[in-house]
């Protein structure tokens, strides 16, 4: 190999490496490169259509959430669409101080381990399955008019009970709530009509 080529070949081994380098350190900060409003498909800017005239002044990282988003929605059916936009409603009547708790909460389960991340979102849906709506409304509501002090103070018991229960303890209420439901669910079938 003559000198000029082991120049070439070097300088070009020293660009991959660096581009490697700064794709990686994007990656890992979330540094994203700004896009342009018409890169965007006819279908995400339709999505997004609200911020077409602010789209340049967006950080990189914003434009990024957004987009993913948008891909989200366009993944969705209308009834998956119908449940999001409530639930985007419910997130805009929350005050800016809720709102900020449930993000300060976010980003606790984000640092939790994946095991324990997917160990509360199992909780969750076995919670989801085994109440009635009526049941989950009740629970809200309850939920909402209790003070931070008393929600944690409610946490940690749930904490305590839960460390001191044994596999079989929890299997056990689990399965007598999963009874009750089916009793109510059977009993709210028996009942006849109301007449009004």
């Amino acid at each position: 190999m003559n000198m000029k080529t082991t120049v070439r070949v070097s300088t070009g081994l020293i660009l991959v490496l660096w581009f490697g380098a700064a794709t990686v350190f994007a990656a890992e900060t979330g540094v994203e490169n700004q896009m342009a409003w018409a890169e965007l498909g006819p279908e995400s800017q339709a999505v997004l259509q609200r911020h077409a005239e602010n789209w340049e002044q967006l950080s990189p990282q914003r434009q990024a959430q957004l987009m993913r988003g948008a891909e989200r929605w366009l993944g969705m059916d209308a009834q998956q669409r119908e449940a999001m936009k409530k639930r985007h409603q419910r997130w805009q009547n929350l005050s800016p101080e809720q709102q900020a708790r449930i993000r300060e909460r976010f980003a606790q389960f984000r640092s939790l381990p994946p095991e324990e991340q997917q160990r509360i979102r199992e909780r969750f849906r076995s919670m989801r399955r085994d109440m009635t709506p009526e049941q989950r409304q009740r629970l809200r509501q309850r939920w909402e008019s209790m003070t931070p002090e008393q929600r944690d103070a409610f946490r940690q018991r749930m904490r305590d009970r839960a460390r001191q229960m044994t596999p079989e303890q929890r299997q056990r209420l689990r399965d007598q709530m999963r009874q009750r439901q089916q009793q109510r669910q059977h009993d709210t079938r028996q009942q006849p009509p109301r007449d009004h």
